[in-house]
């Protein structure tokens, strides 16, 4: 029997054809693909597929892992690794800022050479395909990229972290993503040293490739995490050319908003979306206050600001960022900031400006003093639990105990978030459990966060959360029941 596997993307779909060899096995309801008969690459734009064997499966994964890892990084592929056991039927070169062409070489004669190019989106939308199938355990469980360490003397040593480690940040593809994740997800010694990995992929997160990363996260929001509402929080200066002048930069920063926008309204994975700017204690004044003005501009796409890079370095510019949230308050922009997280970060003249706090978990750890001024204004406190091991703020997870304990018995709301699903590999849904299993909290205080998790996000619209909502759809259409009828028997 023929199986028949496929990887669909918007601009790319890998169909793979074979046959399962007499002595597979496989515990799941899919037959194992083993051996490749066929193999059909179509690209949009083309009106004929890329077609081969599996010479020319192999080929494609290494050629485009290879070139995806160079790309990304920034060091191109002068390493002669190991190619004894590849083909070479494709080779893929960059021939311009946002072009790419891969050229495919006929496995036999007389068929000709083929060379597509391929903009930077519909290159990692054929990255995305493939890492698809090589996650797939139903098929082809011998096909498996070697990862090999880049030899030092191609790495040069001035190029920042964020560049060097870029590849493996936002995984090229899925064992990748998996050889790094140790590195990436262990614990950091202070919060400056976790917030350098948030810079790892702000380079190559470019009007181009945006796209491709908001559609993996949108995916795995509504895939993995279940969720219903989701605010996207980035700093739009830093993902726009760094060789570009500061004016010019700032112009860029809507067109960055736009492609976030659009790119996060996925038809197949309905989540209510919207965005908050962040201002950045690495930016001039100017800049955050176009972040602001733009915020302000663009409300279809933007629902607040925040203020990051760490609430210990707030100090010396605080009378600045007083007056930037004022002004943000000005024109009707909702608030949040990273305050009260470190005990460095302990700012009480920033809190009127602010509707939520980002962390503040000291708060109810050092000034508890603080806790009625905060539930009066109404403020809600954004905890990440894992984060703060990561960071090296909380030594365990039961010292949170102390915080939800303190918060409830003061009115003060607190909502349960994470950071970065992707590089940390911790998502919602996990924070749940930990906090559960920990007796940090217990159903009905998980239950009493999630509804202050909507009551304080600034785009859901609604009066109600999404369980009420579905419900009330359910009870609409049961069926009435019948009226009862009672029979008198005379006899």
């Amino acid at each position: 029997m023929t199986i028949q596997r496929q990887y669909s993307l918007p601009n790319c779909k890998l169909v793979l054809q074979g046959l399962s060899s007499e002595t597979a096995t496989t515990t799941s309801g899919r037959p194992l693909l083993s051996m490749v008969t066929n193999v059909e690459c179509h690209l949009a734009g083309q009106k004929m597929p890329l077609t081969g064997g599996r010479a020319f499966l192999d080929s494609l994964v290494l050629a485009v892992s290879d070139y995806a890892q160079g790309y990304l990084s920034g060091i191109r592929h002068l390493i002669h690794r190991d190619r004894r056991q590849q083909t070479g039927l494709v080779q893929i070169e960059q021939v311009g800022d946002n072009l790419h062409r891969l050229t495919v070489q006929p496995e036999a004669e007389p068929a000709e050479v083929q060379a597509i190019d391929l903009t930077t989106v519909q290159f990692f939308d054929l990255v995305e395909a493939i890492d698809q199938m090589v996650a797939d355990a139903q098929t082809l469980p011998d096909l498996a990229p070697k990862l090999e360490p880049l030899s030092r003397r191609y790495v040069v040593s001035q190029e920042p972290i964020a560049k060097r480690a870029a590849p493996a940040a936002i995984g090229v593809t899925g064992l990748a993503a998996a050889a790094a994740l140790l590195f990436y997800t262990r614990p950091r010694n202070t919060l400056d040293e976790y917030l350098e990995l948030h810079t790892l992929v702000e380079k190559v997160q470019t009007t181009e490739t945006l796209p491709y990363f908001i559609f993996r996260l949108m995916r795995g929001a509504y895939v993995f995490e279940n969720l219903a509402y989701l605010e996207l929080r980035y700093t739009p200066y830093l993902r726009t050319p760094e060789h570009l002048s500061q004016s010019e930069r700032i112009e860029l920063m809507q067109s960055i908003v736009e492609v976030v926008g659009k790119a996060s309204h996925v038809g197949e994975y309905p989540i209510v979306t919207s965005q908050i700017l962040c201002m950045h204690t690495r930016l001039p004044y100017e800049v955050n206050r176009a972040i602001v003005d733009l915020a302000a501009q663009m409300p279809q796409y933007v629902c607040g600001i925040d203020l990051a890079g760490g609430d210990n370095h707030y100090g010396a510019r605080m009378d600045e960022y007083i007056e930037l949230y004022s002004y943000a308050r000005s024109l009707g922009i909702n608030t949040t900031g990273h305050l009260y997280e470190t005990p460095d970060g302990c700012h009480p003249e920033l809190l009127p400006y602010l509707m939520r706090i980002g962390h503040g978990i000291q708060i109810p750890l050092k000034h508890p003093e603080l806790l009625p001024q905060v539930a009066k204004q109404g403020q809600c406190l954004e905890v990440c639990p894992t984060t703060y091991l990561k960071t090296g703020t909380l030594q365990n997870l039961h010292q949170l105990k102390v915080v939800f304990d303190r918060c409830f018995e003061a009115g003060v709301d607190i909502a349960i978030c994470t950071d970065n699903a992707g590089l940390h590999n911790v998502r919602l849904p996990f924070e749940y459990e930990t906090l559960l299993t920990h007796d940090i909290i217990g159903f009905r205080e998980l239950q009493a966060c999630q509804e202050a998790a909507f009551r304080h996000a600034f785009a859901w619209k609604h009066q109600q959360r999404p369980e009420s909502i579905l419900s009330n759809i359910l009870r609409s259409e049961q069926p009435e029941q019948p009226e009862r009828l009672e029979l008198n028997v005379v006899r």
